[in-house]
């Protein structure tokens, strides 16, 4: 006899994992909240993941649960949550140990760094162990660093042998940039490399070490461009394709008081930062969902045309599995500005709200930042400057006056302020709750671009194309 769990694996098979959700969502027990907890984490919605993994019982906490539960934790950038984790796995195997030190790596987070890095068993790769050095260098864990590389020697021979008296200094001499250098050249994956190559630069950087720095991210992202398909040509073709498929669109015949937030901007822009104040001020969010273009390529491939009623009734069903209960929530799927006029006949009181930033600054923190996924334009600042150009034709699909323009600066610096539209669905946000700390951070990283810009005139590279 067919069970609910067999129903539920067999719609995971056939990839329909919102239909798994809704499924499991009806369910009892701890197999299916882990179950669902596993679904959530796959780039779904982690905090969800959080929710199901507190609902199983206490005895039913193994390993498993506590390294799904480190996973979503580092994802989310909590700190404190995920050192707990770790701590209560009895063995972490090297394939767990790099997904949770590359997502770390994202988030640039040193305290889950060195959580992870000291969690880490013995049998790991060439590759982790590196790894392991790059992470103690970028953070000035001169000890860690001197001892780490010592094995790392003893077991590869191939590896050329430590510096001297790196124990008694903080950066990186010459000599200390060479072997580092040398320990990359051992390194035969690739995105590996990448990845050594980013945070030494980025390291180099915060030791003040300015043309080193650059000259690897440089090198990162020579290396990453090879790897990585950014055909312009074709994304112009697809702008064209999208705007005749939107020039004509059915209006949608159902109806609902429905006020939803879309933030849109390029990466790096402040999207984030926004999204936290509105989440901060009460908000609910459906994140980086990509709920509309996933919906939009369905619809496609189904009848060969874009059905807007189709795609608001699956959103609707999708955000409503994600605990939206509400008539108002945010979406930040950056790549929402290529559908403005799908979204405003699906959501006729939908607000947009467009981030910008300083070009150069926002398009040097676009280049050395390594993306999880997407963003293929990234790794050159010719490419960077043509998604910018290409964003801004999108945006020209509907009138300028559709959405509110907000500086990145200004949520910085706490001026932001919303209007109240709509029967008081918006309220004034409070921008203060940030923080001295993060407003200091975020002044800092604005300002790198003053001590970059001349370094990458000294090499002939010019940010804004």
């Amino acid at each position: 006899m067919k069970t609910n769990m067999d129903t539920v694996n067999g719609l995971i098979k056939a990839g329909d994992t919102i239909k798994a959700l809704h499924a499991l969502k009806k369910m009892k027990g701890d197999r299916a909240r882990f179950l669902e907890a596993s679904l959530l984490s796959q780039g779904l919605d982690d905090i969800r993941c959080l929710a199901s993994l507190n609902a199983i019982s206490e005895n039913k906490k193994d390993d498993s649960y506590w390294m799904l539960r480190a996973y979503s934790c580092v994802n989310l950038g909590l700190v404190g949550e995920t050192q707990e984790s770790l701590k209560k796995i009895s063995t972490i195997d090297s394939n767990f140990t790099k997904i949770l030190v590359r997502n770390a790596i994202f988030m640039t987070d040193t305290a889950v760094l060195n959580s992870i890095v000291d969690s880490t068993v013995e049998s790991e790769s060439l590759d982790t162990k590196l790894l392991k050095l790059l992470i103690y260098s970028a953070y000035g864990e001169e000890i860690k660093l001197l001892s780490e590389a010592e094995a790392v020697v003893a077991i590869y021979p191939e590896v050329p042998s430590p510096w001297i008296h790196i124990h008694e200094q903080r950066g990186l001499s010459h000599d200390e940039d060479k072997f580092i250098m040398n320990l990359i050249g051992s390194c035969k994956n690739l995105e590996h490399k990448i990845i050594f190559l980013n945070v030494l630069g980025k390291s180099l950087i915060a030791k003040d070490s300015l043309l080193q720095g650059v000259s690897r991210i440089v090198q990162a992202n020579e290396i990453a461009k090879s790897q990585k398909n950014y055909d312009f040509a074709y994304q112009e073709k697809q702008f064209e394709k999208i705007r005749r498929l939107m020039s004509n669109l059915d209006a949608c015949k159902s109806g609902g008081n429905y006020f939803p937030i879309f933030i849109i901007g390029m990466p790096r822009s402040g999207t984030t930062l926004l999204e936290k104040k509105l989440l901060d001020a009460g908000y609910d969010s459906v994140g980086e969902s990509l709920l509309i273009s996933n919906l939009l390529k369905i619809n496609l491939i189904k009848t060969g045309e874009i059905s807007a009623e189709f795609i608001k009734q699956k959103y609707l069903e999708n955000i409503s599995l994600r605990g939206i209960k509400r008539g108002v929530w945010v979406d930040k799927s950056l790549n929402n500005y290529k559908y403005l006029p799908l979204i405003r006949v699906m959501f006729p009181k939908a607000r947009f709200m467009l981030v910008n930033r300083e070009k150069q600054a926002n398009f040097w923190s676009i280049y050395k930042t390594i993306f999880q996924s997407g963003n293929n334009f990234s790794y050159s600042f010719e490419s960077i400057s043509a998604e910018s150009r290409l964003m801004e034709k999108y945006l020209s699909l509907v009138d300028e006056n559709d959405y509110m323009k907000i500086k990145y600066e200004e949520i910085v610096a706490g001026k932001l302020k919303i209007e109240t539209i709509d029967e008081g669905i918006i309220r004034p946000l409070n921008t203060a709750s940030a923080g001295l700390v993060r407003k200091r951070v975020m002044k800092d990283r604005d300002e790198e671009i003053v001590r970059i810009k001349p370094i990458l005139d000294q090499l002939r590279i010019r940010i804004i194309h």
